[in-house]
């Protein structure tokens, strides 16, 4: 028998190439249980997600699956049930809505992530959630940058310190010796 092609129709195309310009600009992508997200679950996390630039959308399986072709086939292999994708630009500030929201609802259960086209366990999402907030964590790395150089400084200042005291010293025993 001849196999034949299942053809797809434009609307449903148009929706996975939506998804595929999605996931291809997303920084962050989240694989995720949709059983167990009523209506007002679901209107919660969009609204939390949205707040920091995310987005929480329901996808059938065989379109996710088309539009994720160009990523690692692991991320969309054996997808079973109602599968939700969690997207945005920073993957702290997603990490950080979706944790929060699991703590309260305990759900949805996240499947996979992915960071920047690389694909992490689903526990990545509590540990990215648990760092701190960026502008702390570029004044940590500025100090942590600033330490050499505030050390290097002290001590040359004390170099510096010595030698004058010590110039100091002979001026003065000179003074002495010559009065």
């Amino acid at each position: 028998m001849v196999s034949q092609k299942k053809r797809v129709r434009p609307e449903k195309l148009a929706i996975v190439s939506e998804i595929r310009q999605r996931l291809s600009t997303s920084e962050v992508v989240f694989l995720a249980e949709n059983i167990g997200m009523d209506m007002e679950n679901t209107v919660d996390l969009k609204k939390s997600l949205k707040k920091v630039g995310g987005r929480y959308q329901v996808v059938p399986n065989g379109l996710l699956k088309m539009a994720a072709s160009e990523m690692d086939s692991a991320f969309t292999a054996k997808l079973t049930g109602s599968t939700a994708v969690i997207y945005g630009p920073d993957s702290v500030e997603i990490s950080r809505a979706v944790y929060e929201f699991q703590k309260l609802k305990e759900k949805p259960a996240i499947r996979r992530v992915s960071l920047s086209g690389k694909i992490y366990p689903s526990s990545v999402v509590k540990d990215l959630a648990l760092l701190p907030d960026r502008k702390i964590l570029l004044s940590i790395f500025l100090g942590t940058l600033c330490a050499p150089m505030s050390g290097l400084a002290g001590v040359l200042h004390q170099k510096l310190s010595s030698l004058v005291y010590v110039l100091q010293a002979v001026q003065e025993k000179r003074e002495a010796s010559a009065g």
